[in-house]
């Protein structure tokens, strides 16, 4: 919201580089310092200024989605990374169905 009083004419895109650059860090930390929990606050900015430029520019509510999104992106690292080895916590399709959901509802509300 300081961002849409201060610069009106500034579009949503104008955030997208502070929020890759929180989103790398987060995982910069977490390679460096696994067990710490703490660079999580980066990601949770992060998410925070996603849900807050789509409510206010797009008036489409996000908050529920990005946590999925980053499970799916997550399922599918380790899906890459390690290939049999999974955990049985492992489920990609239960997010895949919540995001693909989501979107579809999106879109309905969208053409509607």
């Amino acid at each position: 919201r300081v961002l849409d009083l201060a610069l009106p004419s500034c579009s949503e895109k104008t955030i997208a580089v502070p929020i890759f650059l929180l989103c790398a860090a987060t995982d910069l930390f977490s390679f460096r310092f696994p067990g710490a929990r703490w660079q999580m606050c980066l990601v949770a900015l992060a998410f925070g200024a996603v849900n807050g430029v789509s409510s206010g520019k797009v008036s489409a509510v996000t908050c529920m989605m990005t946590g999925h999104l980053q499970k799916l992106g997550n399922d599918l690292a380790d899906f890459a990374l390690k290939g049999s080895k999974l955990s049985k916590n492992f489920n990609p399709l239960l997010n895949l169905g919540i995001f693909l959901s989501f979107s579809a509802g999106l879109a309905s509300a969208a053409y509607a």
